[in-house]
């Protein structure tokens, strides 16, 4: 009688939750919702070639999620990129999708990193350049302000209460 080998039984792989939780080919919408994102900011890289994804029947983005997490690991170690603007935009200084001047070395502030400097919210902010209080100049399609700027328009707060 001929001695069978018992069968092999392979070692059960290890799963991580990441796997569990996250398929390996998503959809723009899919991966948007990993990366905490809106849609364009995922759509926006596939057609430049920046994350690798290919079209199904023409329509639908895939992406692999492995080549997704490849490229957020280059974006966070390749640091700020500057990217050519036009005209009075020209110093501004793009990182992961957000034009941001100060960092580029501009002595100006968008209206977000003029609340941040103030502690104060971007609406008052807002509301303060379009009654006149505080002084500001318009780059394209938005205000900036410079730091004295928003130091003369705290000093005439104080003044006034």
């Amino acid at each position: 009688m001929l001695k069978q080998k018992p069968p092999v039984i392979p070692e059960p792989q290890k799963i991580d939750a990441i796997t569990l939780l996250w398929p390996r080919l998503m959809s723009i919408a899919t991966a948007a919702r990993y990366l905490d994102c809106s849609p364009w900011h995922v759509e926006e890289p596939c057609r430049s070639g920046s994350i690798r994804a290919f079209r199904e029947n023409g329509t639908r983005w895939s992406i692999d999620r492995l080549e997704l997490d490849r490229y957020v690991d280059r974006r966070l170690t390749e640091g700020p990129t500057t990217k050519r603007y036009e005209g009075a935009n020209a110093n501004v200084t793009e990182f992961a999708g957000t034009p941001t001047l100060a960092a580029a070395g501009s002595p100006y502030l968008t209206c977000r990193e003029a609340a941040d400097y103030a502690k104060a919210k971007k609406w008052t902010i807002g509301e303060a350049i379009r009654d006149g209080s505080l002084q500001a100049k318009k780059v394209g399609k938005r205000f900036v302000t410079t730091r004295k700027w928003i130091d003369d328009w705290f000093s005439a707060r104080s003044n006034v209460g």
